[in-house]
């Protein structure tokens, strides 16, 4: 079969739009119905794109890094470490340095000791429980943990002696990762000492190396890994988490906005950062069959899209004092394991491609109930791919009913 030039560039424009089907054509450029100039945009990630000749010239840009790509074969690319042309590298840049001193005026000289904060909600919420454990072990006389988003800011404050001091510094969890992942250390805690400071930060890559112990070891899971990559007891008693009154008083003020009893109202969680989401169909459904069976009302965090979620401890509060809680296998799942009366876990799979892990996987991994305290009579956990939609939110609706008897 021949193709004409009209195919082959048509062809080569849709695969590289293809590759980026997020992204938003901000401006196009056809002749004779072939596209020969085209830029778009990620909007989630910021990421730019551009073809020209319908692909045989593609170019992509995020912030400082920059790849440009002829007939598919990647000419040129620039990040903040190096510069290279045809895979050579022509210029390195001192990126580490720069940073890390960066980070360092920004903690100033008043500490000894900084911890970074990797990770996202679940694997964050296991730090800061080994954190004081973790602190002494090496000797930190004036430690500061470092969130780099508010939320884990709360979490800190929810969870650390007061001694421990904490503060929000935003920063980019790949910047993080780019400098804490030394070769031969990084599946334990890293230190770098740098510009009078020790920076600790914990393992990278956890779900992936999970995996691999897996196969020798059946019963490794993320509470266990985490706390012996730290070097703290897996074994230790959990806190309950604490929260100052002026939150208590918001979870107080959220509850009779929304017109929500103690009780008499079940919290629904439907989004997660490391696993694949559920349809808003199932959870619309969840909310009718609620309200419909036993007249509760429903209490829905949504924060994608112009919505925004409530602050960690408002939601903490808030789902204490629900009847029940119904969320997706995630870092918010974890928090709330201790604290809440009945909640269902449904797990999924990871977003990761690189870690394409199953729910069972997930499930298997990440349970709640690898967490010491928690309590499994008051908590059901599903696997969604065993189960279809329908029939997992009869079983979801079912379970929780019957412990509002």
């Amino acid at each position: 079969m021949k193709y004409s030039t009209y195919n082959i560039i048509q062809y080569l424009w849709l695969m590289n739009m293809n590759q980026c089907k997020v992204c938003k054509i901000q401006e196009r450029i056809t002749f004779c119905g072939i596209p020969f100039y085209t830029r778009g945009k990620n909007e989630k990630t910021g990421e730019e794109r551009k073809t020209l000749l319908g692909g045989l010239w593609h170019e992509r840009r995020l912030g400082k890094s920059k790849k440009v790509c002829v007939c598919g074969l990647q000419v040129y690319s620039r990040n903040r470490r190096r510069k290279k042309v045809l895979g050579i590298i022509l210029k390195r840049y001192d990126y580490e340095g720069r940073w890390l001193r960066e980070l360092a005026q920004k903690v100033g000289e008043e500490y000894d000791d900084v911890y970074l904060l990797r990770h996202n909600m679940g694997e964050t919420y296991v730090e800061l429980i080994c954190m004081e454990e973790r602190v002494r072990g090496h000797g930190s006389k004036r430690p500061l943990v470092v969130a780099r988003e508010r939320r884990y800011e709360e979490l800190c404050q929810m969870m650390l002696p007061g001694w421990i001091k904490v503060r929000y510094i935003p920063l980019e969890q790949g910047d993080i990762h780019d400098i804490f992942c030394e070769k031969g250390r990084e599946y334990r805690e890293i230190m770098i000492e740098a510009e009078g400071h020790r920076f600790f930060c914990s393992t990278p890559r956890i779900a992936q190396h999970m995996v691999k112990l897996r196969k020798k070891d059946p019963h490794v899971n993320f509470y266990s890994y985490i706390c012996e990559s730290v070097g703290a007891k897996a074994g230790e008693s959990v806190p309950r988490l604490q929260t100052k009154k002026e939150v208590e008083e918001q979870a107080m003020a959220l509850m009779q906005r929304e017109g929500l009893k103690e009780g008499k109202y079940v919290v629904l969680l439907p989004e997660a950062v490391s696993t694949q989401m559920l349809p808003e169909t199932f959870w619309r459904g969840l909310e009718g069959k609620i309200t419909t069976k036993r007249g509760y009302k429903t209490y829905v965090n949504w924060t994608i899209g112009n919505n925004v979620g409530v602050p960690v401890g408002v939601l903490v509060e808030v789902s204490r004092r629900a009847a029940g809680v119904i969320t997706l296998g995630s870092g918010v799942a974890i928090v709330l394991a201790r604290e809440v009366r009945h909640m269902d876990i449904i797990y999924t799979s990871l977003k990761s491609k690189e870690a394409k892990y199953k729910a069972d996987m997930v499930m298997n991994l990440y349970s709640v109930r690898h967490i010491p305290g928690v309590d499994m009579q008051s908590i059901n956990e599903y696997d969604s791919e065993k189960i279809g939609h329908r029939a997992l939110a009869a079983q979801v609706v079912a379970n929780l009913l019957n412990t509002m008897k």
